[in-house]
């Protein structure tokens, strides 16, 4: 990933996204195992916000997957932020 996106999708290969999440929600994803660590951050080379999410297989996973990708797209928004304004 680069320092502009806050995820990426890999294809209908395997539908699996990378994303960045804040640290209570990636560590939840995790635990329901719904991602893992993206293989940089298992490395200690990226932070450990930077997780795999597995592609979904089924409506119900898609929704799920899709509130983690608007949690990362609010995520990296208040990151980015650099006026202060949380308008």
């Amino acid at each position: 990933m680069t320092t502009a996106e806050f995820a990426h999708l890999h294809g209908a290969a395997d539908g699996s996204l990378h994303v960045t999440l804040p640290i209570a929600v990636a560590e939840e994803a995790i635990a329901k195992g719904r991602a893992e660590l993206h293989p940089m951050a298992r490395r200690g080379l990226a932070p450990t916000t930077l997780l795999m999410l597995h592609g979904p297989r089924d409506q119900a996973e898609l929704e799920t997957i899709w509130q983690l990708i608007e949690t990362s797209y609010a995520f990296a928004r208040r990151a980015d932020d650099s006026t202060g304004d949380s308008s």
